[in-house]
């Protein structure tokens, strides 16, 4: 005992020496004089701890959805650039970039590459290709990069020649005339239909010494879904292809007839449709909100193309080169920054004609100046941007490749 209360008033006084208890003792004290009692101390101090504590919680919060949203924002730019590098201009099973230089070029079909043919096309059309005919849009047509890159002269519309030019192996012709489709009764006011854009072409060159080594550019079909479709998107495909398949064959055959010395025609590029119920005059409410029973025809359309232009390249001893226009048409849908498009649902000429269904591009239309921006110039037609677009992948061989690698 004795050495017990020794060792509690060493241990006391070491205490006492250390300031431990007294300073405990008189911080108590202090803190309960303030606050009048030790538990409303300690709660107020518990207050202090856990208002710092949530300023801190609130701040780790804040820091993490900061480093959410940054992640969210990186991830979205990655996927969003392996999105357009796979999808944008995506190569066929077998890329081949194609060289025309030296060919002669001569157009067939529709519209979408008339150089003034159909006879009725007047400004605000060709506003951005001063002293040529005006085409079915501002500028030029995807006949007209063809030929650019091609390095050949820009195919002449047949109607505007005389007879000495359509002999003269220099001139370039098209053929091409708006309205016209694979149907005889695709034309909305008057039309050199397929067939008689054949003849013109026979009857003008019999003695073609650049035939052989030429381009037969056909662009035709969408047309006849424009003006003729029945809503039967199987059965119409189905006597359309027909119609080509004919067209195609009295084609080859007559040139063949006329250039059989020489080896006969060649090389044929042969656009398909892309998704017609998707332009302005036949959306939704000029939405992208497609007409997708159109759609399913052009579809059918293509599918079946295929077939009927590999049979020909067969049977012909003929280059078939396919021009994706429908992949064309949907990449820049799907992806518009990629190609500069701010635009890719209203014309940038046009007021909407509600008793024919369309958009009326005509002099006293308000013509938009951005016009590179946009995909349409009217309800139906592409800007020459859009097009130069196209014959520029076109010659990479994106959305052109031969027939035989489809």
């Amino acid at each position: 005992m004795g050495n017990n209360k020794g060792g509690s008033k060493k241990n006391a006084a070491t205490t006492s020496e250390r300031g431990g208890p007294k300073k405990n003792a008189a911080t108590t004290s202090e803190m309960t004089a303030q606050t009048g009692s030790p538990s409303k101390y300690r709660k107020n101090r518990k207050d202090s701890w856990d208002w710092r504590l949530n300023i801190r919680t609130w701040r780790r919060i804040l820091l993490g959805l900061l480093l959410l949203l940054l992640c969210c924002f990186v991830g979205y730019q990655m996927w969003s650039e392996k999105e357009s590098k796979g999808k944008v201009g995506e190569s066929p099973p077998v890329q081949v970039s194609f060289n025309f230089t030296g060919h002669a070029l001569f157009v067939f079909g529709d519209s979408t590459v008339d150089a003034g043919n159909f006879g009725f096309t007047a400004p605000p059309y060709g506003i951005d290709y001063k002293g040529m005919t005006p085409r079915f849009t501002n500028g030029r047509t995807i006949a007209d990069y063809l030929a650019i890159k091609m390095g050949t002269q820009i195919p002449r519309a047949y109607n505007s020649l005389g007879p000495d030019e359509l002999k003269d192996d220099t001139v370039n012709i098209n053929f091409a005339a708006g309205g016209c489709g694979l149907l005889t009764n695709t034309m909305p006011i008057r039309c050199a239909t397929m067939l008689d854009q054949v003849n013109q072409m026979v009857e003008a060159r019999p003695g073609n010494s650049k035939g052989q080594r030429a381009v037969y550019f056909v662009s035709a079909g969408a047309n006849d879904f424009v003006f003729n479709f029945n809503g039967n998107p199987e059965g119409f495909a189905k006597e359309l292809v027909g119609k080509m398949e004919s067209y195609m064959e009295v084609k080859a055959l007559r040139v063949n007839e006329l250039l059989v010395s020489r080896g006969g025609a060649r090389t044929f590029l042969i656009n398909n449709i892309g998704p017609i119920g998707c332009i302005p005059d036949k959306s939704i409410n000029w939405s992208r909100i497609c007409n997708e029973t159109l759609n399913e025809g052009v579809k059918a359309y293509n599918m079946k193309l295929v077939d009927v232009l590999k049979k020909f390249q067969n049977d012909f001893n003929v280059s078939i080169i396919l021009a994706d226009s429908d992949k064309m048409f949907t990449d820049m849908v799907d992806h518009p920054l990629q190609f500069g498009l701010k635009n890719i649902t209203h014309p940038c000429c046009g007021d909407w004609n509600a008793k024919d269904n369309k958009f009326d591009c005509r002099n006293q239309t308000e013509v938009c100046s951005n016009r590179n921006e946009f995909l349409f110039f009217d309800g139906a037609h592409f800007t020459q941007n859009a097009n130069k677009v196209f014959v520029d992948y076109c010659i990479l061989g994106r959305v052109c490749y031969p027939i035989e690698s489809v």
